[in-house]
């Protein structure tokens, strides 16, 4: 017999496998990495999501996005991409959010990953590319960038700066070499208490 637990992750899946079958963000990649390196498909097999993620960002409204990337930064760049646009279709799918924010659903979700939060959404990137692309019109393809910042689509010298930051540039360093450093501002009360030691 079928708990729950089981039936709530069983109706997740199949919410999770909608928004990203439906998900023209996704197409677009699926047919870039056919386009561009057939190979790579083949080499990659499965892909994963934690599913902690997934429900901190929906139901938590928690930015998830940054721990995903940093997850997946030793993946090839075609990859990372395909899974940030898996991401990205899953968090803002209004079917998924509504499924996942209904109260009986949304307690026994943190209930499940908050016990296990290494339990994975996972993909098989070859069948995931083949649907697509049975899917796909050519005509129906976006011809926008998948990259965006704050909705905005980035141009083609906007998306290669994404890319050198992304893969040569080191906050920290340029930090300690530029000798700046983040500090909270002293409060109102701090400054006059300098004040009054200085007099």
């Amino acid at each position: 017999m079928e708990t729950p637990e089981d039936s709530v992750i069983k109706q997740l899946m199949q919410k999770l496998n909608k928004a990203v079958s439906l998900s023209k963000g996704v197409r677009y990649v699926c047919h870039n990495i056919h386009t561009k390196d057939p190979l790579l498909i083949t080499k990659i097999g499965k892909i994963s999501i934690s599913f902690w993620n997934i429900v901190d960002q929906v139901i938590n409204y928690a930015d998830r996005m940054e721990n995903v990337k940093s997850q997946i930064k030793n993946k090839p760049k075609e990859i990372q991409m395909l899974i940030i646009a898996i991401f990205s279709a899953i968090i803002t799918s209004s079917e998924v959010q509504k499924f996942m924010r209904d109260d009986e659903n949304c307690n026994l979700l943190i209930t499940i990953f908050e016990n296990d939060k290494e339990i994975s959404y996972s993909i098989d990137v070859e069948g995931l590319i083949n649907n697509m692309l049975a899917l796909a019109n050519p005509q129906q393809l976006p011809t926008m960038s998948p990259q965006r910042i704050d909705g905005i689509p980035l141009t083609k010298k906007e998306e290669k700066f994404e890319e050198y930051y992304a893969d040569k540039f080191n906050e920290e360093d340029w930090l300690k070499k530029n000798q700046l450093t983040f500090e909270p501002k002293p409060e109102k009360n701090d400054k006059k208490k300098k004040k009054d030691k200085k007099t």
